[in-house]
């Protein structure tokens, strides 16, 4: 098959991140394209880029180029990754007899309106989501069809991740327990709840005052506000910032917890990155899919309805018990590498592609 992925990103993300692995899994089999916003998302990748304005759903300029690639490169799907692209890609599809199978990685919920069903139904061949949560939540709308949903879990390259994080850390915060948290410092990745609970276990465990650590990694809108939170709590001596890094995992591998309290999530790369980095992972429940594969207090440590009081337990547990540390990570790492394997997912992304351009003929 010829696949053109579309991203109108201005920055890298989780989202991007899945993107770049899966399409260099897919290249071994297909020709793979891709349609970008911005230079330095192209940038990253080994095939043909396309960059195009993205301005909006109704973007004419972008609509026109996206159907003359289409024809000159014999696209057979489309493969939108951003909110704004579905719009876009659904319509090239519907106006040059192609399939149009949208990539949903967080909880999003759409509306019950015509628009929104114009978007997920009509203009969408099929609904790729990385959790079942996430397709439990679209059926919920009554104009979803369940055989236009697939849950196909994240594949996780661990061989590239760990020689991407064995290149050298820059400077952080001395001390021998650094707990890392990291994504887009905005409302949705939970940086307020980690920045709590961090708090309430230094308060809690004052022996680990001059040990421990908060190491936030990412960059956004928030970073001002949450800056003055960390200095609000009488810790932000020891909760630092590194802003965007292209490069996380050395940062995230120089730790010894990974903490992620975000509140809308399907299944994270980032957690998954840090599993197999051997880092004890602690997350909200809430986050999507993690109770889909993670056991409580096994493989990792999900929390509640009060995740900041249960994020400084578990942090002064693990604070405490190395033991309990390395075994958390040891088991998390081995689900991770049999759960989240790179060609089960290109197998089953191979099937449902198949299957979509089936259903349209």
């Amino acid at each position: 098959m010829n696949l053109l992925f579309l991203n109108s990103a201005k920055v890298w993300g989780g989202n991007e991140r899945w993107m770049a692995q899966t399409i260099r899994k897919l290249s071994e089999s297909h020709s793979v394209f891709l349609a970008a916003r911005r230079k330095g998302i192209g940038d990253r990748f080994q095939i043909p880029v396309f960059e195009l304005p993205f301005l909006s759903e109704a973007d004419i300029l972008t609509l026109s180029r996206l159907v003359s690639l289409i024809h000159r490169h014999q696209i057979d799907v489309l493969l939108p990754t951003k909110r704004k692209d579905y719009v876009l890609a659904g319509l090239a599809a519907r106006m040059t007899g192609r399939v149009s199978v949208i990539r949903l990685g967080i909880a999003r919920q759409p509306k019950a309106g015509i628009f929104h069903r114009l978007v997920y139904d009509f203009l969408a061949d099929g609904i790729i989501v990385n959790a079942e949560s996430i397709r439990k939540e679209l059926l919920e709308i009554s104009y979803m069809k369940p055989e236009k949903i697939r849950v196909i879990y994240n594949g996780i390259d661990y061989l590239e991740v760990r020689m991407l994080a064995a290149e050298p850390a820059p400077s952080l915060p001395a001390g021998r327990f650094r707990i890392v948290s990291s994504g887009e410092l905005s409302a949705r990745k939970g940086h307020d709840l980690a920045i709590a609970g961090f708090s309430r276990f230094l308060t809690e465990t004052p022996e680990a005052a001059d040990e421990a650590s908060l190491i936030i990694v990412g960059g956004g809108p928030d970073e001002k506000r949450l800056r003055a939170s960390a200095d609000a709590t009488g810790f932000g001596h020891r909760i630092h910032f590194t802003g965007f890094l292209k490069n996380p995992y050395p940062v995230i591998a120089s730790g010894q917890v990974f903490l992620m309290m975000s509140a809308s999530e399907g299944i994270s790369n980032a957690l998954l990155e840090a599993m197999v980095l051997n880092l004890p992972v602690i997350t909200t429940s809430g986050a999507g899919g993690a109770a889909e594969f993670l056991e409580h207090g096994v493989t990792g440590w999900l929390l509640g309805e009060n995740p900041a009081d249960e994020a400084a337990v578990y942090l002064s547990r693990l604070y405490s018990d190395e033991p309990k540390r390395q075994d958390t990570a040891r088991e998390g790492c081995e689900k991770v590498l049999s759960f989240f394997d790179l060609n089960r997912m290109k197998q089953d992304l191979d099937e449902f592609l198949s299957e979509c351009r089936r259903h349209r003929k």
